[in-house]
Parts: C-alpha cells; sequence; structure tokens
C-alpha cells in the first residue's frame, strides 16, 4: 500500500498579500513605478504591485484585492 503526500511549503502570492499592506503604484513613468516598487519591498513590509496604463489602472486595482491607498501627486496623460 503506498500513500502520496503533497506538502506546498511556500505560501501562495494571495496569502503573502494578506499579511502585508497592499500598494498599487499608478503612474505612466515606468522607471519612477518601478524604482518605488523596488524601494517599497526591499522594506519587506509591504506587496507592491504598479500599472503604468491608466485605462488599466481599475482593472489592477480589483485584481490586487483591496490596496491601501496612497496618493503622490502627479500627472497620467491619457494619449
Amino acid at each position: 500500500m503506498s500513500r502520496t503526500i503533497e506538502a506546498n511549503f511556500l505560501p501562495s502570492p494571495v496569502e503573502e498579500a494578506k499579511e502585508k499592506p497592499r500598494i498599487l503604484i499608478i503612474d505612466s513613468n515606468r522607471d519612477f513605478t518601478y524604482s518605488a516598487k523596488l524601494a517599497l519591498e526591499r522594506t519587506g513590509r509591504y506587496s507592491v504591485w504598479e500599472e503604468n496604463e491608466p485605462a488599466r489602472a481599475h482593472q489592477t486595482a480589483q485584481r490586487v484585492l483591496r490596496p491601501y491607498p496612497a496618493t503622490l501627486t502627479g500627472k497620467l496623460s491619457c494619449a
């Protein structure tokens, strides 16, 4: 008689996101969002997502599941 035991030692991305405050950075400047994301993730205190397309920002926010809001003054161009 053989038994198969499955184990998942790594947390899923959703479980990891539940433990840390979530931040969604929206800006048309890819260099800024990438740099800000790296800086925040390096602290180990946040789960960070970035979006560079204004038209997709709402969909990304829904997918990320209620990010903690943070407001940065900036200008998005919808060209």
